[in-house]
């Protein structure tokens, strides 16, 4: 649980946001993590990631899983990974 708080901190330092929702789904297909909020947003085409977004990319590869990230400036950020 400790990491989960520290985790949740971290990410609304960069977020801004006021509400994060996390919801997990299992089906036939796998496992899907989805998490989205109402910050700031980000620009995905910028050439750039950050650290966390490369490590949650990195651990998605090690599972054979995919990531999927919409984000809007001003207008949040879901990121989904499906395993």
């Amino acid at each position: 649980m400790r990491r989960f708080i520290v985790g949740q901190k971290r990410y609304n330092f960069h977020a801004d946001a006021s509400l994060i929702n996390i919801a997990l789904h299992r089906n036939d297909n796998g496992i899907s993590l989805i998490v989205n909020d109402n910050g700031i947003g980000m620009d995905t085409n910028r050439r750039k990631q950050g650290l966390g977004l490369q490590i949650i990319r990195d651990r998605a590869a090690k599972m054979n899983g995919t990531i999927e990230i919409i984000s809007v400036p001003e207008n949040g950020t879901t990121i989904k990974v499906t395993v």
